[in-house]
């Protein structure tokens, strides 16, 4: 699964838990299908469930959803910002790409993951965390 595809995927299991109309199986079924898909780790699919990473972390080694794989490198996640992520990856360039990727670091979002789910190079994120810096100061 695309990075991209798993992001929208990740915004509607996030809606949908937010709606808090499913049950547990359906939240167990999620935490897993979301940790052998390999894109999010156990504290970004807590994050998403609403649960804790403990929680995520037993079942996914108790049901071996990551038989074979090693669990993906951190990078906070906050859930809020997901759709910014998304219409970053659509492709958004100039100033306004600044904007947005600024909104997503002071959001707590780590900056391997917004690169992960956006295809924007580090470098440019990372330029646009010490011009944050740099004003701030």
């Amino acid at each position: 699964m695309s990075n991209v595809l798993m992001l929208v995927d990740a915004i509607n299991v996030r809606n949908e838990i937010d709606k808090g109309i499913h049950d547990g199986d359906w939240v167990r079924e999620q935490a897993l299908r979301l940790a052998q898909a390999g894109v999010l780790n156990d504290s970004h699919i807590a994050c998403l469930l609403d649960y804790s990473r403990s929680w995520v972390s037993a079942l996914v080694r108790r049901e071996k959803a990551r038989a074979g794989q090693e669990q993906p490198e951190g990078g906070t996640l906050n859930r809020d910002s997901l759709d910014v992520m998304l219409t970053l990856a659509g492709g958004v360039d100039g100033p306004a790409q600044g904007r947005l990727l600024q909104e997503l670091i002071a959001q707590g979002n780590g900056t391997r993951l917004i690169s992960r789910f956006t295809g924007i190079s580090i470098g440019t994120i990372l330029y646009q965390q010490r011009k944050m810096k740099e004003e701030s100061a």
